[in-house]
This record gives C-alpha cells, sequence and structure tokens, in this order.
C-alpha cells in the first residue's frame, strides 16, 4: 500500500491482469474539521463506498442545494469540478476505474451518464448487500480494497466486456492522441465518431480529449523533481493546450482553481484537493 503525502488517504495499483479496467483504488479516512473535497473533472468513474460519515454534493450552479450523496455510488465521469461537504470524520473506500470500464459495468451506453451518481445497488450483476456486509467486518482497509478488486473481477469476468473495453481503449487512444484525424484514423465519420464518444464514455470527443489532457498536464505537475522546472507555458504546449492562457482557462473551469494555488495543496495534510493528490499516483 502506498501512504501519500496526506496521513488520511492510502491508495493501491491493482493486482495484475486488472489494470485494463481499474486505475487503483483508494481508501480517505478524514478527520471532522476537513469539511469537504474538491474533485476535478475527470474521464474515469469511480466506485465509492462509505462506512462512516455523511457526504453532500453540490449541484451544477451556486444556488442548488447540496444534497445527500448515496453511501454506495457509481460515480460516473464528470464534466466540471465537483464539490463535496462533509459531515463528521469520513471513512470511505473505492475505486477509480479507466474510462472504458463504465459501459461494461452498467451493461449498457454511458450517454447521459456524466455528471450523475448511479447507486451501486441499481449496478447489474452486483448483490451490494453482500459486498457492504464483507467490507464492514473486514480486518482493515486493505483487505477492503482487496474486497473491492475482488468484486471488479467477478463484475467484468464475461469475455463479452472485454472485447468491448478493447475496443473502447483503441476509441481513447485515438482521442487523445489526434482529434481531427481520429474518425479517419478509425474508419468512421465525425458524426458515428461522435456516437462513439458518447456511448462509450459518456463525453464528446473534444471533452474527452480535454481531460485527456488535462491529467496528464497534472501528472506531469506534480511528478516535477524540482518546483517550477518547467514553466505553465512549457508545460501547456507540452500537453496539448494552445498556450499558457488556454490551460489557465481549463483549470479554472474543469479543476477549479489555478496550478499555483493547486500546487500549493498538493501534499498537504487535510487538503480538500486530496483527490488530485491520490490521482496522480496512478498517473
Amino acid at each position: 500500500m502506498v501512504n501519500c503525502h496526506a496521513p488520511m488517504l492510502n491508495v493501491l495499483p491493482p493486482p495484475p491482469g486488472l489494470g485494463p479496467w481499474v486505475q487503483g483504488a483508494v481508501v480517505l479516512r478524514s478527520p471532522a474539521h476537513l469539511m469537504g473535497s474538491c474533485f476535478p473533472a475527470q474521464a474515469s468513474s469511480m466506485l465509492v463506498i462509505r462506512l462512516a460519515g455523511s457526504v453532500f454534493v453540490e449541484g451544477p450552479s451556486p444556488t442548488h442545494r447540496y444534497h445527500p450523496l448515496p453511501a454506495a455510488a457509481l460515480i460516473p465521469p464528470s464534466t466540471r469540478f465537483t464539490c463535496y461537504a462533509h459531515e463528521g470524520s469520513v471513512h470511505a473506500v473505492g475505486l477509480v476505474l479507466q474510462p472504458a470500464t463504465l459501459p461494461c459495468l452498467i451493461q449498457g451506453s454511458a450517454a447521459g451518464w456524466a455528471d450523475r451518481h448511479l447507486p451501486l445497488a441499481d449496478v447489474p450483476g452486483l448483490c451490494l448487500p453482500t459486498l457492504m456486509d464483507a467490507l464492514h467486518s473486514a480486518t482493515d482497509d486493505l483487505a477492503r480494497m482487496h474486497l473491492l478488486f475482488q468484486c471488479m473481477r467477478q463484475l467484468v469476468r464475461h469475455p463479452r466486456h472485454d472485447t468491448r473495453r478493447q475496443r473502447l481503449q483503441h476509441l481513447g487512444n485515438a482521442l487523445g492522441n489526434d482529434l481531427p484525424g481520429a474518425a479517419s484514423a478509425l474508419g468512421v465519420s465525425p458524426r458515428q465518431l461522435q456516437r462513439l464518444s458518447m456511448s462509450g464514455f459518456g463525453l464528446t470527443p473534444k471533452q474527452y480529449q480535454t481531460l485527456s489532457r488535462l491529467r496528464a498536464t497534472l501528472a506531469s505537475a506534480w511528478c516535477q523533481p524540482t518546483p517550477g522546472l518547467l514553466t505553465g507555458a512549457d508545460m501547456a504546449v507540452t500537453h496539448g493546450f494552445f498556450d499558457q492562457s488556454h490551460l489557465a482557462r481549463d483549470m479554472r473551469r474543469l479543476v477549479g482553481t489555478s496550478m499555483g494555488t493547486l500546487l500549493q495543496h498538493a501534499g498537504k495534510p487535510d487538503s480538500p484537493h486530496w483527490p488530485l493528490d491520490a490521482g496522480t499516483r496512478f498517473s
């Protein structure tokens, strides 16, 4: 198990054979004084089970009230940053899923699922009461993460899921590398490319590409051996943004803050930006 900078957080890479489906497992044990969490927009989905504490998710506009997040939820991709409010000490375990995993879990199209929350009880083939009992009875968090890995193996074990995942992974690679040429490279029309991306990822091709670039940029910023080794302009161009201003606009829209402010929070105990601290461990 990898202990991140913040003592409340632990992450674990997936076991052999599960990497194509799962980026890693995360355990959060937040103190009562951590009043919230800030998640960036992302192409990945998350499977989250909360064992203690209460969490409320903010609506898409400031006028919307926070509403309760289900204790066991599948959180699809997001096209905007999301703020969660905590009540009490929160203990949660979860999996960060690869982008191609979502339609295999829900056994259908991912179109329309972005920026929503699906109760885990609605996931086909998952016996949630049995899983919850096992998680509560587990001896420690490491055992709980392995239980989630085991559960995921069962959910995606049918060969048809792997066939679909491979097709979607190929699509994702095309979208991330060269959006104008993706349709030609895949032998489909631009309209078909749009439908494939929405069905597979719940995102438009442009949204998928932007979120992929953002993830790579954030991982690069975290992994610099010396702060400031790469300038913002260098980082923007390296990861496919037009310039530093383009990156700054996307940071505000998709992460909710500037790169400089974000890096000031990196690794600090009890930072509300702990999801980025965890996510960069899987990059």
